[in-house]
């Protein structure tokens, strides 16, 4: 009887390590993600300034005079 109780202590105290174990890797599985989404988020709003950045130039362009359009091309 002894041994029995023995053995399901050290069970329930490997499990419990076990859980605790899980819960350490998800919170930083959860850490990584939330800083990739948020880096895949800037990265992306970067991409659109940019895109809007150009086409507001190339829009500028297009209402110069042709002899603007002509210096800006090296034509």
């Amino acid at each position: 009887m002894g041994m029995n109780w023995t053995l399901n202590w050290v069970v329930s105290g490997l499990n419990w390590f076990n859980r605790e174990e899980e819960h350490k890797n998800r919170e930083v599985s959860d850490s990584i993600f939330t800083w990739t989404s948020r880096r895949k988020e800037s990265e992306q709003k970067n991409i659109e300034t940019a895109v809007k950045d150009h086409f507001t130039v190339f829009c500028c362009k297009l209402s110069a005079e042709p002899e603007e359009i002509d210096q800006t091309l090296n034509i």
